[in-house]
């Protein structure tokens, strides 16, 4: 009877190298998959960035008056600024917890705090650090807007526990209430607060000069500015000449989000039926689309703008493309 030989079995290290290959093999695969993931949402948000487009300038001509009631991307709380269309360069680095862009509810005691962590946080940081600046509106832009259909914001409020301030017994200044649905002050996409008037000295969200993220949408709105300077803190030793410039060149892109009381939504004017949503940022922070507004105010009717469309991240329809095609 012949003998068979014994068939050694895997040593340690070589199931160990198995082992290591196998997980090397399941990160990529991951990876890949969350990349073709990402990349299919931000396509998706592209195509969204240019309906809303196309769907904001079929609107305004239709109807022939401006978007009411869009989101204003400040806390409720700001106080009114110098009221002369004036900007604050240094306001990207406004604190979460003091009045200024909206970085969500401040008082989370109410509810637990992890049923709300993922609720609260407000704009993406590119948009308060790198996008936005605070603008207070002149008589002559806030009488402008006016003029073109434009009378109130909806301001988001920055305590959890009295939002929304109908629940108080508190109107809007178009004399409604909201209804008491304590989810809007958790949602950021849904947390805007009564309806405000456009005044004289509005602190507003504008796309900040400043930054170089925010002259990159000038630029794509087709404005070049003060293109001696090279840096950001250049820029921001010469704020007047950046204004001076802004206004010869047809002012600041005022930034508000199009939110679901936008009097856009739900129009037959060749409206929007829902305003929808970029997935690809977390969904913890505002995914509203940002809608850009020169206000040209060389006589004191004026004349609003429509200057275009941005995703909640800060890009420009150019930037969403370049975005796609480095995943």
């Amino acid at each position: 009877m012949a003998k068979t030989s014994a068939r050694p079995g895997f040593t340690l290290i070589e199931l160990l190298m198995v082992i290591a290959l196998i997980a090397i093999v399941a990160t990529l695969a991951v990876t890949k998959v969350g990349s073709i993931r990402e990349a299919s949402e931000r396509k998706v948000s592209l195509a969204n960035q240019k309906a809303v487009e196309r769907a904001v300038e079929s609107y305004m001509a239709f109807s022939r008056r401006g978007i009411d009631r869009l989101d204003a991307l400040v806390d409720d709380e700001v106080a009114r600024g110098a009221g002369d269309g004036f900007f604050d360069p240094y306001g990207t680095s406004m604190s979460a917890q003091g009045p200024g862009f909206y970085l969500g509810p401040d008082d989370l005691g109410y509810p637990l705090p992890e049923e709300t962590a993922n609720l609260t946080s407000g704009l993406t940081p590119a948009l308060a650090n790198q996008v936005l600046v605070p603008y207070s509106l002149s008589q002559d832009e806030v009488y402008a807007l006016n003029n073109h259909g434009f009378r109130y914001v909806m301001r988001h409020t920055t305590r959890a526990g009295q939002s929304p301030r109908a629940a108080y017994g508190e109107k809007g200044d178009d004399g409604a209430y909201l209804p008491v649905d304590t989810a809007l002050a958790l949602d950021p996409n849904k947390s805007a607060c009564i309806p405000r008037a456009f005044t004289n000295g509005m602190v507003v969200a504008a796309v900040s000069p400043f930054t170089p993220m925010g002259r990159e949408i000038y630029r794509s709105c087709g404005v070049e500015l003060l293109a001696t300077k090279a840096t950001a803190a250049e820029y921001r030793a010469a704020p007047g000449e950046v204004v001076g410039e802004l206004k010869a060149k047809g002012g600041a892109l005022l930034a508000f989000g199009l939110g679901d009381a936008a009097s856009i939504v739900g129009s037959p004017d060749a409206g929007l039926e829902s305003a929808p949503l970029a997935t690809y940022p977390n969904r913890k922070y505002y995914s509203r689309y940002i809608l850009l507004f020169r206000v040209e105010t060389a006589t004191r009717a004026g004349n609003v703008v429509f200057s275009g469309v941005i995703d909640p991240c800060g890009n420009s329809e150019s930037a969403a493309r370049d975005a796609i095609k480095s995943l």
